[in-house]
């Protein structure tokens, strides 16, 4: 059993070694009272980054999400980061509620979803929404990360 057991955390521990990091991040310009389906991420030159949305994990992959987050600023409203899933042709709201993850809104600061672990196989075409229901325009620095292993 001892043998079994040790085993077990090896590969564990083996499966845990391979996973990369896998981040998403942007500073978008939104007007008042917009929202935007798959901004330009930023190509800052991470390890991991994503460079362009929808994202569809890649075949013998798996993406797990475990934190996000977007800035707000001392306006009227909220912001807004939204993920969701899926490539429907056409788009509706009701399709990001059915297959949307937690929201991160965001006033006077900004908010962070930390302490997640949404997993998702390979195909799955993930997707960001931004909102600015803020009264006024302004740059809003956003980003989604977690790690992809397979």
């Amino acid at each position: 059993m001892k043998t079994l057991l040790a085993i077990a955390c090896l590969l564990l521990a083996a499966c845990s070694a391979h996973a990369e990091p896998w981040v998403i991040s942007g500073q978008t310009n939104l007007s008042a009272g917009t929202s935007v389906d798959n901004p330009t991420p930023a190509n800052a030159g991470a390890i991991g980054a994503v460079t362009s949305l929808p994202y569809t994990v890649p075949a013998g992959k798996q993406v797990c999400i475990h934190a996000y987050g977007m800035e707000g600023y001392d306006f009227a409203g909220i912001a807004v980061l939204f993920v969701w899933t899926g490539n429907p042709n056409p788009v509706t709201a009701q399709w990001r509620i059915d297959h949307g993850l937690p929201s991160a809104a965001a006033k006077d600061g900004s908010q962070e979803i930390t302490g997640m672990n949404f997993c998702f196989p390979a195909g799955t075409v993930i997707n960001i929404r931004l909102i600015n229901g803020q009264s006024s325009g302004s740059v809003y620095g956003w980003y989604v990360t977690g790690s992809i292993d397979g």
